[in-house]
């Protein structure tokens, strides 16, 4: 696009005092900026499923005996998927989604993702990251007040029952514990 400006102005000398015309012709040209695309657009995380139950009544450390899963669908309308990602998981926990490159979209088809985890680590969640750095999670509300019992206090409930095996470390896990009571009811020392 071009524009011709022409700009006419008489000399000033003073009060009531012109000299003849003069002007001058200068010619601009307006050149539109080359737009960088924007995508503010926030990806897409649906629950699609839930299922299991986490009541363990009042024995909060069986909260490990019971299982969970949820499933989500991802999709992303703008530059596409960069990463998906789970957090507040615990060490028994599974996660798989379908396969997908970087920059895939929702026009490239949906992505399925689903979790599993213990009753014990409710409050898990699937975060999606999409190329321009825009973020959607996705949250298990299976339970949402749900506080997770102190391990310690867990493993000290069953060390009480572990005297023929020796001293527990305090890293095992409960499932580990379990299994080793299982394993020697017939030899375990009762030391209440």
């Amino acid at each position: 696009m071009s524009i011709t400006v022409t700009v006419t102005a008489k000399p000033y000398l003073g009060p009531g005092k012109f000299s003849n015309s003069q002007f001058e012709i200068r010619r601009f040209t307006v050149i539109e900026h080359d737009k960088q695309p924007v995508d503010n657009t926030t990806p897409i995380c649906n629950v699609t499923k839930v299922t299991g139950t986490c009541d363990t009544g009042n024995e909060l450390c069986k909260c490990n005996e019971k299982v969970w899963s949820m499933w989500v669908d991802i999709g992303d309308e703008g530059f596409g998927l960069q990463d998906i990602v789970t957090t507040g998981v615990g060490p028994n926990s599974s996660f798989r989604h379908d396969p997908f490159k970087p920059g895939h979209t929702i026009q490239d088809g949906k992505i399925t993702a689903e979790i599993s985890d213990d009753c014990c680590h409710q409050k898990a969640t699937v975060t999606i990251v999409d190329k321009a750095g825009n973020t959607a999670q996705c949250k298990n509300n299976l339970n949402p007040n749900f506080v997770p019992p102190d391990p310690k206090t867990c493993l000290g409930n069953e060390r009480r029952h572990m005297g023929v095996l020796g001293r527990v470390p305090e890293s095992g896990t409960l499932k580990y514990l379990q299994h080793i009571h299982i394993k020697c009811r017939s030899q375990c020392i009762d030391k209440t």
